[in-house]
């Protein structure tokens, strides 16, 4: 998927059995390693769990 009329964008997208497990695996440190690699490519700034609800 990506923003209509920015074929550069991306949209991930992913399912979970709880937000209590989305919310442990977000919060947990072996997430924050794996994607920290990724964080220059952000064109949005970080955003708080907790306004997805």
């Amino acid at each position: 998927m990506t923003e209509l009329g920015r074929p550069d964008s991306y949209v991930v997208v992913s399912h979970w059995e709880s937000w209590e497990t989305f919310e442990k695996r977000e919060g947990g440190t072996e997430h924050k390693d794996q994607t920290a690699p990724l964080r220059e490519f952000r064109d949005t700034p970080a955003t708080s769990t907790d306004s997805w609800r």
